[in-house]
């Protein structure tokens, strides 16, 4: 589940913001904050509308929607669309599939965390 989840978010913020880029190189949508917000919460209504993806990113669809509804260009989804797309690209290698988490790449993470003083509740 998680790594469908995990994919499908990737695609959705990429194809937002390639369609968006896309609308800004033909001269349909301005290159300003607020026709950014205004194209991006029309580009969630429709995807939702259109059920563009998987029913798994529905929760997140809807908060964005209402995010843009209620904060217009103040929403900010343009940037959070960058940063999520950019923190999702880091957990999906070449072929756009989840890697998995090995157990020495855990274990050298909560080596780390023992080094810098961080409380970690040993094992039982």
């Amino acid at each position: 589940m998680y790594d469908s989840f995990s994919q499908e978010i990737y695609t959705l913020l990429s194809t937002a913001l390639s369609e968006l880029e896309a609308s800004q190189a033909s001269g349909r949508t301005p290159k300003n904050p607020l026709n950014e917000a205004h194209y991006l919460g029309a580009w969630v209504t429709n995807a939702m509308k259109q059920k563009r993806f998987d029913n798994i990113t529905m929760p997140i669809l809807k908060a964005w929607q209402s995010k843009a509804r209620s904060l217009g260009k103040n929403s900010g989804l343009k940037a959070q669309f960058v940063y999520l797309q950019k923190c999702y690209s880091q957990v999906l290698d070449e072929n756009q599939q989840v890697q998995s988490v090995k157990k020495a790449q855990l274990q050298s993470v909560v080596e780390q965390l023992v080094e810098q003083q961080w409380m970690v509740k040993p094992r039982i």
